[in-house]
């Protein structure tokens, strides 16, 4: 398959990021990372694959320059859960700590969400498209 970017409306993944602040405060404390998939949805955009993905976020970052850099998160599988028509979806989420991020960049320029899976990377948005905190 190689790497594939899903629609932006899609029934086969959702994202969210979330940070704890404190009033005036620049940066984070912490910044929670979720995804959920559908399998049965993702391979009906046709991602061909065997069901054990890996979450991924890139998140920006400050360097000692003030320089924004994407850093690769991992998320951990949280659980699994069914709605009423029987679909089945997959959780995927990590807290991280808000050192070196700015709640101004994750409101600007968001944080791209990425799938790893055995057949290659699926990517849950376009460039540009990223989610960003206090919506889309």
């Amino acid at each position: 398959m190689g790497n594939k970017i899903l629609p932006r409306y899609n029934n086969a993944t959702s994202a969210n990021v979330s940070a704890t602040t404190k009033p005036r405060a620049k940066t984070p404390t912490n910044v929670k990372l979720e995804v959920t998939v559908n399998d049965a949805a993702l391979r009906r955009t046709g991602v061909d694959f065997d069901g054990m993905e890996q979450a991924f976020a890139l998140v920006p970052t400050r360097n000692k320059k003030n320089q924004v850099e994407w850093k690769r998160v991992e998320l951990t599988f949280d659980h699994r859960s069914a709605d009423r028509g029987g679909n089945m979806y997959d959780t995927h989420t990590v807290t991280i700590k808000g050192t070196h991020i700015r709640t101004q960049d994750l409101q600007n320029l968001g944080v791209a969400y990425g799938l790893k899976t055995n057949t290659g990377e699926v990517w849950l948005q376009y460039a540009d498209d990223n989610y960003k905190l206090g919506g889309r």
